[in-house]
């Protein structure tokens, strides 16, 4: 339910109502035909369904309401033209996704690698075999001089950037290992608990980007699952923009969500929906 966020139905209804009244709708004429009665009743009811959609899932209905007007919106104004198109634009148009020439782009590139130091140096906290790790090879669990650096070119980002001015849907898609820490983590969540994550966060606002290259089993030497994350960013979060390339954000660390929903397959695969917390 929650892919068609992402606009897929969306735009095929909209061509469907397009052919129907006899025409094409272009840019010039779209706020035009946004006007007229079969827009507005199909306009109604897809907010209405994406509404309960997101209901269903368990985010709340302020959140949920906001989002669906929003992508509705939105794919209203895209009409015509490919979602990835849509996507791409977003990352180099939004004023609110702030980017540090020259520094943004290695210190995102750090982000992997400090947050799994982040992650391991938490996980001694609670685990003696890794705690006695971590005596014996520091250098594998604290920050270098240039990690330190990035992180905090990373934190000042955060707090220069502007809230976004809407919600939106990321999302994010991982590989672990089974069994792990995290596998334990999160296979004793449930609905209503909060997901914490120590380090930072990448997503994307593309489904089958984060899905299709991020959360695909295949290759793996080891027992392995898959985790999709769906995660709902309320109007006020923050996220920085830190690959013009491809369609990817970071969230701050230690970033906190809600789980909404979280379901289980007969393989152990996980899906998380999670609503941000903002900070």
């Amino acid at each position: 339910m929650i892919g068609r966020i992402v606009g897929v139905n969306v735009i095929r209804q909209a061509k469907g109502i397009v052919k129907a009244v006899g025409k094409a709708v272009y840019a010039g004429e779209k706020q035009a035909a946004v006007k007229g009665k079969p827009i507005d009743f199909w306009h109604e009811s897809a907010v209405k369904s994406y509404t309960d959609d997101l209901l269903s899932l368990g985010y709340s209905k302020e959140s949920a309401s906001n989002l669906a007007k929003e992508a509705v919106a939105k794919d209203i104004n895209n009409w015509g033209r490919p979602i990835s198109c849509g996507v791409m634009s977003r990352r180099y148009s939004d004023t609110e996704l702030l980017r540090i020439e020259g520094k943004l782009d290695g210190a995102g590139t750090d982000a992997m690698g400090i947050s799994q130091k982040l992650r391991a140096q938490d996980i001694a906290k609670e685990n003696p075999i890794v705690a006695a790790k971590m005596k014996e090879n520091p250098e594998l669990f604290l920050l270098s001089q240039e990690e330190q650096l990035s992180k905090k070119i990373l934190d000042d980002a955060f707090l220069k950037v502007l809230p976004n001015a809407f919600a939106t849907m990321e999302y994010r898609g991982a590989v672990i290992p089974k069994p792990c820490p995290l596998y334990s983590y999160i296979s004793k969540l449930k609905k209503g608990d909060t997901y914490k994550e120590v380090g930072y966060m990448w997503t994307s606002p593309n489904r089958e980007y984060a899905f299709g290259n991020y959360a695909s089993l295949g290759g793996q030497w080891r027992p392995s699952v898959s985790v999709r994350y769906n995660i709902l960013l309320p109007k006020g979060s923050k996220m920085l923009c830190v690959d013009r390339a491809n369609p990817e954000t970071l969230l701050r660390r230690n970033s906190q969500f809600r789980v909404c929903n979280i379901l289980k397959d007969e393989k152990d695969n996980f899906e998380l929906f999670l609503e941000y917390l903002p900070q």
